[in-house]
C-alpha cells in the first residue's frame, strides 16, 4: 500500500469513528431527576456540531486522497508497458 493511500483510509476511518460518536451521543438519553419522589425523565441534549463537522471533513478528504493516490501511481500512457 502506498503512503498517501494510507492516510486517506486512516482519515476516512477517523471520520467513521466522528460520526459514530456523535451518533451515538444524540441517541443516548440523559436522566435528571428531580423533586422528593426521585422520577425520572429525559431531557434534551445540547449536541455541539463539532464531531459531526469534524467527521464528515476528514471522510471526504480521506475518500479524496484514496482515489487521487491510485490515479497518481499509474504510469503516463506514453510510458505504460504494453
Amino acid at each position: 500500500m502506498q503512503f498517501g493511500s494510507i492516510h486517506g483510509i486512516s482519515l476516512s476511518i477517523l471520520g467513521i469513528v466522528l460520526l459514530g460518536i456523535l451518533t451515538a451521543y444524540y441517541m443516548m438519553p440523559t436522566k435528571v431527576i428531580s423533586g422528593p419522589t426521585a422520577v425520572s425523565r429525559t431531557a434534551h441534549h445540547t449536541v455541539s456540531p463539532l464531531f459531526g463537522i469534524v467527521g464528515l471533513i476528514s471522510l471526504l478528504v480521506g475518500a479524496a486522497i484514496v482515489l487521487t493516490a491510485s490515479r497518481r501511481d499509474e504510469p503516463d500512457r506514453k510510458n505504460a508497458v504494453k
